[in-house]
């Protein structure tokens, strides 16, 4: 059998005795979308001694970043701004303190090719517009993006769907790592790829398979 196969018949030998079923396992652990840091998505939370923690209204949304931001010293610069995390409590409406953390930018990249789908719209997406361009044919990437970006992309566009924004659970169709290919590659008539040893070139150039 090949490995694959293998693995198969273990499976389904293993669920006919009643011993074990089938599971996908994602090596996906508990992320930490914070940074403190100017540059990135402010977190719309507020900090509130009263209330607690108070998410930001949907009329104030986005939260602008501050252009009069000084870098250079130690710290997360949002933080050590005078004027902008001092806000009143959408709740209460005492002093309150905006949340001066920022979003991991593999938030914001999980799913903005789906705002490319309309990018003039009023609303985040449209999802028309989405259902028409999406998923993307060809995902091209550093193998890094097969454990980050890939799955987060994947986590996001499922949350969307169960939400009703999208009619579709991948974002995907195929994935091409950078640096997979070392080697002169081949595929045959029906499309399927050839290992170099299964190839020999004709006196006229032409790549002919073995039997």
């Amino acid at each position: 059998m090949t490995v694959e196969a293998a693995k198969d018949e273990i499976a389904a030998r293993l669920e006919t005795l009643g011993r074990a079923e089938r599971t996908i396992n994602y090596r996906l652990r508990d992320w930490g979308i914070s940074r403190q840091r100017y540059w990135g998505t402010p977190i719309p939370i507020i900090h509130c001694d009263a209330c607690g923690i108070v998410p930001v209204p949907d009329d104030q949304l986005p939260v602008a970043l501050p252009e009069d931001v000084e870098i250079g010293q130690a710290g997360n610069p949002l933080d050590h701004h005078p004027t902008w995390k001092h806000v009143a409590c959408p709740s209460c409406g005492a002093q309150a303190l905006r949340d001066t953390d920022t979003l991991d930018t593999f938030v914001d990249s999980s799913w903005y090719f789906l705002r490319f789908c309309s990018p003039r719209d009023a609303s985040p997406m449209d999802k028309e517009a989405v259902n028409y361009w999406m998923p993307v044919d060809q995902y091209i990437g550093g193998v890094e993006h097969a454990v980050l970006h890939l799955l987060y992309s994947r986590f996001f566009t499922r949350a969307l769907r169960r939400c009703g924004y999208l009619d579709f659970d991948e974002p995907f169709e195929g994935l091409f790592t950078q640096g997979m290919v070392t080697h002169e590659t081949y595929q045959g008539p029906d499309g399927s790829y050839l290992e170099p040893s299964e190839v020999e070139r004709a006196e006229s150039g032409a790549v002919l398979r073995h039997g």
